[in-house]
């Protein structure tokens, strides 16, 4: 079994957040810039790590719902700058989905 960080986890699924487009209906894609105009666009790496989860075998369909959810809910910050916790509590029930398929509970 994986012994996985939550805190690193949250930290890195968030991350995940900033990728999202703009606008709701379409798909979330791991290349998308944020909606927040202060975010960088993603680098090579983010978008290789968000590709590896998302088409994960055991868990990427719980990923991409997770990545939908953060792309059709993002809040920016008044500076911004893409508010995770904003985003993360209207997600809750897709990032503790995701949580148990990663971790196996």
């Amino acid at each position: 079994m994986k012994t996985i960080n939550l805190r690193n986890l949250f930290v890195g699924v968030f991350a995940v957040a900033s990728l999202a487009l703009a606008g709701c209906g379409s798909s979330f894609s791991c290349s998308d810039k944020s909606p927040c105009s202060a975010d960088p666009a993603p680098d090579q790496t983010s978008i290789d790590a968000c590709n590896t989860a998302l088409n994960d075998s055991k868990c990427g369909s719980a990923f991409k719902t997770l990545g939908q959810c953060e792309k059709d809910n993002a809040k920016c910050t008044s500076d911004n700058h893409l508010d995770a916790m904003a985003t993360g509590s209207a997600c809750a029930t897709q990032l503790t989905a995701y949580t148990s398929c990663i971790t196996g509970s």
